[in-house]
This record gives structure tokens, sequence and C-alpha cells, in this order.
């Protein structure tokens, strides 16, 4: 069960969800495959249509219903193959609850720890509970409302898509408050140091007066913190360090 770790882009979702879908498709048919031919010789057979070689008039009927059921069933076989899938994911964020919270003993998926593992640290337990609440929506769907598959799991793995961010929290020394630093965060919410991926350090005015170790140089103080026209600052490499690593 890789798929959370896969859920980070739109595109993967709808990806996640075909493949999915395909894989219950090819178990359904790999199930029922066999059993469908062994049901429509014992038909013929019984009708005697491979020694008279010939269709007796209450063939049609009897054919057309065994092909009904059988559609039926692969229906359902496809849709036992998705739920049992559904359930694996459930587990896989049900653990990571349970590891977010300190909740004692084993998880369900203990082969996947560090996995799941990472998967605590780009979501909260609010958001985990959504996402398996978004699990039992598409299972609805499919087990009561007769929507098909693959519309269903694309709406569900969406729903899955992983925030983006680190749940890590970093503060400045001498600086109130703290904010989250890592991938995706493009906001301060507090008074901390906004790190984005790939880019300088963006401060607000509070930040320069209050860390020492600022000294003039190419980052922008950022226009969402309240900018101070025209200031840059920067903190020393030393200074930077013990901000991100805490």
């Amino acid at each position: 069960m890789q798929i959370p770790a896969r859920l980070t882009t739109v595109g993967a979702c709808m990806q996640a969800a075909t493949n999915v879908s395909e894989i219950a498709k090819d178990e359904a048919e790999a199930i029922t495959k066999e059993l469908d031919l062994r049901e429509k010789q014992d038909l013929d057979s019984a009708y005697g249509v491979f020694e008279r070689g010939r269709r007796p008039r209450e063939y049609s009927p009897a054919l057309s219903a065994l092909e009904k059921d059988q559609k039926t069933r692969a229906k359902r076989r496809i849709l036992d193959v998705a739920d049992r899938c559904l359930m694996d994911l459930t587990s896989v964020y049900r653990d990571a609850i349970a590891l977010s919270v300190g909740a004692p003993g084993a998880l369900v998926n203990e082969e996947m720890r560090a996995e799941i593992d990472q998967l605590t640290r780009q979501t909260t337990p609010e958001e985990l509970l959504r996402m398996i609440d978004a699990i039992f929506t598409a299972r609805e769907q499919m087990l009561e409302f007769n929507v098909p598959p693959l519309p269903a799991l694309e709406s569900m793995m969406v729903a899955l898509r992983l925030p983006g961010r680190s749940r890590s929290v970093k503060k400045i020394p001498g600086v109130g408050g703290g904010h989250r630093v890592g991938g995706g965060h493009d906001r301060c919410p507090g008074r901390g140091l906004c790190q984005l991926p790939g880019r300088p350090a963006v401060l607000g005015p509070a930040h320069v007066d209050a860390v020492p170790d600022l000294v003039s140089h190419r980052v922008r103080v950022g226009r969402g913190h309240g900018a101070v026209p025209r200031a840059r600052a920067v903190l020393r490499p030393a200074a930077r360090l013990g901000v991100l690593r805490g």
C-alpha cells in the first residue's frame, strides 16, 4: 500500500484511481472468466446444443438470463476487490493516526512503519480523519448508490492528496511565535522565519529588529508580512543553521 505517499498532485491522484480500477477489473476477470466459460458449456450441454447442432427455442431466454447473472457477478467482484483496497488504505491512515497521537500497541501495517511515520509528518490527525471519511464516502458511493468505481475512486484520491508541507515547527531565537518550515509553505502565520523551497528566507519587520545576526544582503522583506520599504536582510550562515536546525 504505497498509494498515500504518491498522492502529491492531482495528476498522481487520477493515475492512482485508474490503477486501482484496472487492478480490480483484472482480478475480477481472473476469478470469473473460467467460471463463466464453464457455466456456458453446462448450459449448452443441458439444452443439447452440441449434440443436436442447433439451439432450441428455450435456449435463448436461458442464455440471456445466464449472461445477466454473470455480468452482475463480475460487477460485484470488481466492487469486492476495490472495497478490499479501500479497507487496506483505511488501515494505513488508522496507523498514521495512532502513530501521530502516540497510541500504544502495534501498527496494523508494521512493515510500513517508516512510510507511515513520513505520512504523519505531512498531515495532522484531523486531516487523517478527514481522509478516512473520504474513503468511506467512496465506499458508500460504490456499494450503496451504484456509482461506477473509477469516478468514485478519482474523487476519493483527490481528497487524499497530501498537503505538501512539513509539520515541524522552528523558532527564531528572540522572536515570539513560530511556524512550519518546509515544502509548500508560502506565508508566515506567526512571527517566525519563512523558508521557501529553493528561495531565500523571507523576513517580517519584527525579525529585523529582534534577531541580532542580520546583515544587509539579497533577501527581501516579504510584502505579505508588513514589508519595510526597500529593506533587505538575511541571516548570517551560523544563525541560519541555528534557526533551520532548531
